[in-house]
């Protein structure tokens, strides 16, 4: 059904603007570690169950899963830049130095990498599997492909979720982590007016 490429790229992305206001507020009662830990488990659970029951025909019901898996994937994919911030703030502490490029550094390249990865490591499984674009019509191929997407990136995504839920930095140990931030700078900048 190539009629709904557009909305469903449309939805997914304008799901995902609309809801990041409604992520923010869920993390400021519950941290944003929790918060988009649970983003990236409804993501999944919306993602993987949606996929399954889908049969062909049923395009414009995977377009309002996606407005769905947008909306629910709007806390994962914002919350850890802010979390990243909470963990050049601890680094800064124990090493003293203020190293937030590196750590922007790092995530820019995992971000490049791993789509990298997935598509290298998916499109050779996909074809060992069966599965052959030019095929049209082999259900054995369709149904492989099915599976590998909705159930695929599964483990990985639920590892995720488990070490964000994990994250030890909630708001009362970062607000602990930027006092001793604060006074340290204080104690700096006294000495340096005093010399």
């Amino acid at each position: 059904q190539p009629e709904i490429i557009g909305p469903v790229l449309l939805g997914s992305f304008a799901s995902v603007m609309g809801f990041v206001p409604v992520w923010l507020w869920i993390s400021r009662r519950i941290g944003k570690h929790r918060a988009a830990g649970l983003s990236l488990i409804l993501a999944i659970c919306i993602n993987a169950c949606v996929a399954m029951l889908l049969r062909p025909g049923d395009g414009w019901w995977f377009v309002a899963a996606m407005l769905a898996a947008g909306a629910a994937s709007a806390g994962f994919q914002t919350l850890p830049l802010a979390m990243m911030g909470d963990i050049i703030d601890y680094d800064a502490l124990k090493t003293g130095t203020a190293r937030g490029g590196l750590y922007f550094g790092i995530w820019s390249f995992a971000q490049k990498l791993s789509p990298a990865l997935a598509v290298g490591m998916t499109l050779p499984f996909l074809t060992f599997v069966g599965f052959d674009p030019a095929a049209k019509g082999s259900h054995a191929g369709v149904e492989a492909l099915k599976y590998v997407y909705a159930l695929g990136s599964m483990p990985f995504f639920l590892a995720g979720a488990f070490l964000l839920m994990a994250f030890p930095i909630d708001a009362r140990r970062h607000g602990i982590i930027r006092r001793r931030l604060d006074a340290r700078t204080d104690r700096e900048a006294r000495a340096v007016a005093a010399a």
